[in-house]
């Protein structure tokens, strides 16, 4: 993604809690993960941290990284005690 294609964390953080006031399921990733017993995830591309948030409220060792200043910054309000870091994964 381009800088000037950057994500307002604070706006896609909102979608997802108004899904999960409405009775969504936003929690479809951390079931799958937790069926292979991790005792530690790497969220790569974490966005907000919406899967490293509930990973961590489950006891689970996670790392969040994401390209996009604006999702960490909404990761860290939102899980202070996880580590995240601002990184390109594709090496771009």
């Amino acid at each position: 993604m381009s800088p000037a294609a950057a994500w307002d964390g604070r706006d896609y953080q909102a979608r997802f809690d108004a899904l999960a006031a409405s009775g969504a399921d936003v929690h479809g990733e951390v079931r799958f993960l937790l069926a292979f017993s991790p005792s530690s995830v790497l969220d790569a591309g974490c966005g907000t941290g919406r899967v490293a948030v509930e990973l961590d409220r489950r006891g689970i060792e996670v790392v969040g990284v994401d390209v996009d200043p604006s999702m960490l910054a909404t990761a860290r309000l939102r899980g202070p005690s996880i580590r995240f870091e601002e990184a390109d994964l594709a090496g771009e």
